[in-house]
């Protein structure tokens, strides 16, 4: 598959899933040494507040501290999958092949920081759009949807991956924008359908004094790894449309499309 190629909106969310398909024992095999040990374990270790939560007790100081640590680990974790995600694709697109996954992870290793240090000024500035009028706020977020992309593959600072973001979405905002929209919705519903029996278990839990079966905290570590799996889908949607901008506004000369294949 060429990833950097022009596609409708339609053709873009089928090479997602496509994509994502064919690839993914590859891509678990790249996870399975690094980001899904970390969030498994910190799963694993988040489940006294889980427990806490659905028996509707408050816990303890030490419980609520080994679950904060679960916390960030689970997070941490989820930041190298989607770096490894994007790292992979990079290779994909160059290669033909993911990359083995000590490479995927010295070049995700890397970028960690800089994707902690994009996503807070992201999140700065949509926060700052929002509270001007909410127009603003969607704008900017559409308009720097393919920074980390930008910054990674390109290998651009982070000012020149903010502003290469703007120039690739230039004039395909709607597309962008509609695209965003409809795989965010299909990945918000396939996780909530894969969280409904927790979410079932807890309610009857907390409002009906059923007590809470062994499988439900054997389900919400796997939740959680199934929750962050489900969410590389818009990272891998998000690849495929900084390529799809980036064919669209450099296209590529006759000998660079035939070395592409």
């Amino acid at each position: 598959m060429n990833l950097r190629q022009v596609r409708s909106i339609d053709q873009r969310l089928d090479a997602t899933f496509s994509f994502y398909k064919e690839n993914f024992s590859g891509l678990l095999k790249i996870y399975s040494k690094t980001s899904l040990p970390l969030i498994v374990l910190g799963a694993l270790l988040g489940l006294g507040n889980f427990s806490a939560l659905v028996t509707a007790s408050g816990g303890d100081n030490l419980i609520s501290l080994i679950a904060s640590v679960g916390g960030i680990m689970v997070n941490v974790g989820s930041i190298i999958m989607a770096l490894q995600t994007i790292v992979a694709m990079m290779f994909y697109q160059k290669n033909g092949t993911l990359g083995d996954s000590e490479t995927v992870y010295a070049y995700a290793k890397d970028e960690f920081w800089a994707y902690v240090g994009i996503s807070i000024l992201l999140g700065f500035g949509v926060v700052l759009g929002f509270m001007f009028l909410i127009i603003p706020g969607i704008f900017l977020a559409v308009a720097w949807s393919v920074v980390l992309p930008a910054k990674i593959i390109e290998e651009l600072g982070i000012g020149a991956a903010f502003s290469k973001s703007r120039y690739l979405v230039r004039d395909n905002w709607w597309n962008t924008f509609g695209f965003f929209i409809i795989i965010g919705l299909i990945v918000w519903v396939v996780g909530v359908l894969a969280s409904l029996p927790l979410l079932a278990q807890m309610g009857l839990s907390i409002f009906s004094g059923i007590e809470v079966g062994l499988w439900a905290y054997v389900y919400y570590p796997v939740m959680t790894v199934v929750s962050n799996l489900i969410n590389m889908l818009t990272i891998v949607g998000m690849v495929l449309t900084y390529y799809h901008l980036l064919a669209m506004k450099e296209p590529m000369g006759i000998e660079d499309e035939i070395s592409s294949f």
